[in-house]
């Protein structure tokens, strides 16, 4: 399991991991859609990569593609110089890693769900297969958290998000609804608590969203919120459409 390690705290500022995540999965939302049109090879052949010869080939250039994406972004951050932010981001691709293997095998409608199982995200990054249980014992650490800043508020968007886009884990199933809507409602109270006592009430937990207009193209693809989705945005004032704008505005483009 990655560590959450970040002991130094810092002022509110731009949300570094919600980019993160924003850029990635602008990446998984392009596959997507080479899935759905039968072109998937001939996307991962662009750039003069051989074209894969079959769904073994296809799935191994896939998971490579997706992890290069992943190495590059944590390469950026170690550049910087910032350790904590590099810390940070390793539990970002953690969620990021599982998010997308969960739409491989279960939610994506492609040929490759059963060969995914051997090029996993997770198991080549982290040499685990257990997203299932940890995204939420990190999801809980996290929460469970007494620091509260700008990094650990980004972090829990991050969870945020990838919940609003789909991934159940164990919690997958009828049985678990009530699960996923107490973990978002949790992780919307953290963000709301990691603000600074200075901010003022117009400033916006993710200023992202307000670069562009708001595209509603890809808002079918979002979880269900039903009526936790009702009481959250009541209690704190909009941050989950705020963070669902984050990741909306990144893929609009991709949907028009």
């Amino acid at each position: 399991m990655p560590d959450l390690l970040l002991t130094e705290r810092q002022p509110w500022q731009d949300h570094v991991m919600v980019d993160c995540f924003a850029a990635y999965y602008a990446e998984v939302v392009r596959i997507k859609e080479a899935i759905g049109n039968a072109s998937l090879p001939a996307y991962l052949a662009r750039g003069g990569q051989a074209r894969p010869n079959d769904i073994v080939e296809t799935a191994a250039m896939l998971s490579s593609r997706l992890r290069d994406r992943l190495e590059a972004q944590a390469r950026e951050l170690r550049d910087s110089g910032s350790d904590r932010l590099s810390r940070a981001h390793r539990l970002a691709r953690y969620v990021m890693a599982a998010l997308t293997d969960e739409l491989l095998i279960l939610n994506v409608g492609w040929e490759g769900k059963e060969v995914w199982l051997n090029f996993l995200l997770e198991q080549k990054l982290f040499g685990t297969s257990k997203a299932g249980r940890d995204f939420f014992l990190h999801a809980e650490r996290l929460v469970e958290s007494r620091s509260r800043d700008a990094l650990y508020a980004d972090l829990a968007g991050v969870f945020l998000i990838a919940l609003q886009l789909g991934f159940q884990g164990r919690h997958r199933g009828t049985h678990g609804i009530e699960a996923l809507q107490q973990m978002r409602l949790r992780l919307l109270h953290f963000i709301a608590a990691c603000r600074p006592p200075q901010a003022s009430v117009e400033s916006h937990a993710f200023p992202q969203a307000y670069i562009r207009p708001l595209q509603v193209a890809e808002q079918s693809r979002l979880a269900p919120m039903g009526r936790w989705y009702r009481l959250g945005a009541m209690a704190l004032g909009g941050y989950l459409l705020i963070s669902t704008a984050v990741w909306m505005t990144a893929v609009a483009p991709l949907t028009q």
